[in-house]
């Protein structure tokens, strides 16, 4: 578990991702072989701004979901990586007093871009 910038909610997050038939990973906890197998076979990435989005690196043709409550441009780098990758790059805007704080994912914001990506 994070030790800063965790998901308040994460229990419904986890059972929203799930309703969509997305597993959840801990990669903090996994070889990094073990990352590199599973991220190169993943086609939706969904987490908080942080160092297990640069996982992306391994996939093929993702999608990315970022969790994000800075509005500073100078926190879109997950963006320009994914466009270098040729990932789609979006995003869910999470509540969040500072960069460093906790975060609560609206549940009804995040159904609505997993919808849109996925049906």
């Amino acid at each position: 578990m994070a030790s800063r910038r965790r998901v308040i909610n994460e229990a419904e997050v986890v059972e929203c991702l799930s309703a969509y038939g997305i597993g959840v990973v801990n990669s903090e906890i996994l070889s990094l072989e073990e990352q590199v197998r599973l991220f190169r076979q993943a086609e939706l990435i969904v987490g908080p701004h942080g160092a297990g989005l640069t996982n992306m690196l391994f996939s093929q043709h993702a999608k990315v979901i970022e969790f994000l409550g800075d509005p500073n441009p100078s926190a879109r780098h997950f963006v320009r990586l994914a466009a270098t990758l040729g990932h789609e790059h979006h995003f869910v805007q999470v509540r969040q007093k500072s960069k460093n704080e906790d975060m609560f994912v609206d549940i009804d914001v995040l159904k609505r871009r997993l919808d849109s990506l996925i049906g």
